[in-house]
């Protein structure tokens, strides 16, 4: 015997939507034999949330603390089922196919879709079947919104940039020569699809060898709770040189960091999670030194530099990064008409288990978001990357 069941399909197939936009679809619940419920309701739902556990040492042991951190953006619940005012009892639905249609209009100014261990902006459609002295039938129909960060709006990032450090390196009481890095971007303002090309000069005048040098484009993802805040560093790209001598110079020219599927800087609208992107040149010492880390932020965007898409033309559809077509498109008076429309393609910081937090849910529910992309250049295959396993 089959269990009864609820599918949540959206009319936009590809499930993703703009702020302002109308989220519409059908409910269609299945009754295998019959159903006895109290009502069935439908729940609109957009939220951000971050949760994490530190532990500490005390005098009376080991104390685990949780930090948390929420906020809405909308949370409204309309009834697909109900019983009439004059009705007593359960509501009972013979065997058949039942099927509700809803819509709803997504309020402006909300933050993109982000899903991660440590915290999440998520959109939802959640159907509660309430049943009387039974676990209730609860399925969540996640959808993406990207909230769209125009460069062309922006000051300075058409601009180029530079930004350059140095230390001294010391070992006991002797003294040695700096060691310095310089880094410069052809300008600042980027949108996924990409490449970031970039150039960078170290200059090793200490009289150690220097083991490596790196380039990495890094997301830096801060997450804030009630008085605590936790940094998290995913390297989207890296470059690695061979060792420096004591004495040399070592200039990279010609190097491009590509821009994979990532949600827009700053992750506007949202207050306890920020997103911020940086080019960063790392000089790794022999001995017991600590890096030299020299950080450029760049801004990813959206929509991208009107000269940039002109140059570029239109967006390849070839299947990089889980492309999944054009989706809806955007709202016209947000979007210029002088450059193409993106593709969407899947996160890469890949899917998370959506149902996790309901014990109530049927199973298991991998959800990705998606972001603009623009498949403009191919990712180098030597370049690496590795997003870090967060744990919460």
């Amino acid at each position: 015997m089959g269990k009864d069941s609820v599918v949540i399909t959206f009319n936009n197939a590809s499930q993703v939507f703009y702020p302002g936009q109308i989220v519409d679809g059908n409910v269609q619940l299945t009754v295998v034999e019959s159903l006895k419920t109290k009502e069935i309701r439908l729940t609109f739902i957009g939220d951000a949330h971050v949760r994490w556990v530190e532990s500490r040492s005390t005098n009376h042991g080991t104390v685990t603390v949780a930090y948390t951190g929420h906020e809405d953006y909308f949370n409204i619940t309309v009834p697909l089922l109900q019983k009439q005012a004059n009705q007593s009892g359960d509501i009972i639905l013979p065997k058949g196919v039942y099927n509700y249609p809803f819509n709803f209009q997504l309020p402006l100014n909300i933050p993109s879709s982000y899903e991660a261990v440590i915290g999440r902006v998520r959109y939802a459609v959640v159907v509660t079947v309430v049943k009387p002295w039974a676990f209730n039938l609860v399925t969540m129909g996640p959808f993406t919104v990207v909230s769209l960060l125009d460069l062309n709006k922006l000051p300075n990032v058409a601009n180029g940039g530079t930004a350059e450090d140095e230390k001294t390196l010391c070992c006991l009481c002797c003294k040695s020569g700096p060691i310095s890095a310089k880094v410069t971007t052809d300008r600042l303002g980027y949108v996924p699809g990409e490449a970031i090309k970039f150039s960078a000069e170290i200059s090793n005048l200490s009289n150690r060898q220097m083991e490596c040098s790196k380039a990495q484009l890094v997301m830096k993802v801060q997450y804030h709770a009630r008085g605590k805040s936790r940094t998290v560093m995913n390297v989207l790209a890296e470059y690695t040189r061979p060792p420096i001598s004591a004495g040399d110079t070592d200039v990279w020219d010609g190097y491009k960091l590509h821009v994979p599927p990532v949600p827009p800087s700053f992750l506007t609208g949202c207050t306890i999670i920020e997103i911020q992107y940086y080019v960063m040149i790392i000089v790794d010492p022999s001995g017991p030194s600590f890096d030299l880390e020299v950080p450029l932020e760049v801004t990813i965007g959206s929509i991208p530099l009107v000269t940039v898409a002109q140059m570029y033309g239109i967006p390849s559809k070839e299947n990089v990064y889980g492309v999944v077509g054009h989706g809806m498109l955007p709202p016209s008076e947000q979007f210029p008409d002088n450059v193409p429309k993106p593709v969407m393609a899947e996160s890469v910081m890949g899917g998370v288990n959506v149902n996790a937090e309901d014990p109530n849910a049927e199973s298991s529910h991998n959800f990705a978001p998606v972001y603009t992309y623009y498949n403009w250049e191919k990712p180098d295959p030597n370049v690496t990357f590795h997003i870090v396993k967060e744990e919460a």
